[in-house]
């Protein structure tokens, strides 16, 4: 017979999934654009007319960079359970160009 004994609490609900984003250190990716909307898949609860900052040059790896330049500043203009859609509000250029796997950072906690 086995028997499986409850793990510690720090283990359990949400508190690794928490410490995982918090170690990211970005609040949402994007993964997909069209036009001045850019679709991103977001880590913590966000809210419609909530700011963000698009990290320039920060497709590649897994955490991002603080120290990143920014390249573009976006809006939340819907959200859903899994995602949001934000309007890009301010670009370093005249064509917006985001590619997807930018890291995204938010105001709001």
């Amino acid at each position: 017979m086995v028997t499986f004994e409850k793990g510690p609490d720090s283990l359990r609900q949400d508190v690794p999934a928490r410490w995982l984003v918090q170690q990211f250190g970005y609040d949402a990716l994007v993964v997909g654009t069209s036009g001045d909307l850019l679709v991103l898949a977001k880590l913590k609860p966000l809210k419609r007319g909530a700011q963000g900052l698009v990290l320039k040059n920060s497709t590649e790896g897994i955490v991002a960079d603080g120290e990143k330049d920014i390249g573009a500043l976006v809006r939340v203009v819907y959200e859903n359970e899994r995602f949001v859609l934000a309007k890009v509000a301010l670009s370093k250029s005249a064509r917006v160009q985001v590619p997807r796997g930018s890291k995204v950072l938010f105001d709001q906690p």
